[in-house]
């Protein structure tokens, strides 16, 4: 009697602990970067920055959004970069975030920084013509999904005779 309920008192304290074990945590996967880049510029888009004439915040969001998308797609820091210091890096990665050319991408953040630190107030075709720059750049690099498996037709051998009505002329 002693020997079953020792036993049972060794079960219980074993059940117990393994009830308290750590259990991992599982984490949803991660939100790839042309997704979040799409919803980021629908949500600028909607707030009509432009039409309320707040060109600073617009394209403050606008280089936040190309600058977070290069951070999250090609794993370039970008966010806490300067124009001039992002330049050097995208230089570098020149290769790595083609089709993107490095010109393009800092004569698009030097034309922002004019709005933003020199207070210049563009067109609005230009503001709009901004927002188009950084969805075509996360549309050209944004990964594409696999496509279904294409099946070619199986070529015929050289040396076959040909079959059917025609063969047995």
């Amino acid at each position: 009697a002693v020997g079953a309920l020792f036993g049972g008192l060794i079960m219980g304290l074993l059940w117990a602990r393994w009830r308290r074990r750590p259990r991992p945590i599982v984490l949803p996967p991660p939100v790839p970067a042309h997704v979040v880049a799409f919803q980021q510029l629908d949500e600028l888009t909607r707030a009509e920055l432009v039409e309320k004439g707040e060109y600073q915040d617009y394209y403050l969001q606008l280089t936040e959004i190309a600058k977070g998308y290069l951070e999250g797609r090609f794993g370039i820091d970008a966010l806490d970069r300067t124009t001039d210091e992002l330049r050097r890096a995208l230089e570098q990665a020149a290769a790595q975030i083609a089709p993107l050319k490095p010109t393009e991408l800092v004569r698009f953040l030097q034309a922002c920084d004019l709005v933003k630190f020199a207070r210049f107030a563009p067109p609005v075709a230009d503001a709009q013509a901004a927002l188009a720059e950084v969805r075509g750049m996360v549309e050209a690099t944004a990964p594409k999904p696999p496509g279904p498996p294409t099946t070619a037709p199986a070529p015929e051998p050289k040396d076959s005779k040909p079959q059917g009505p025609e063969a047995a002329v």
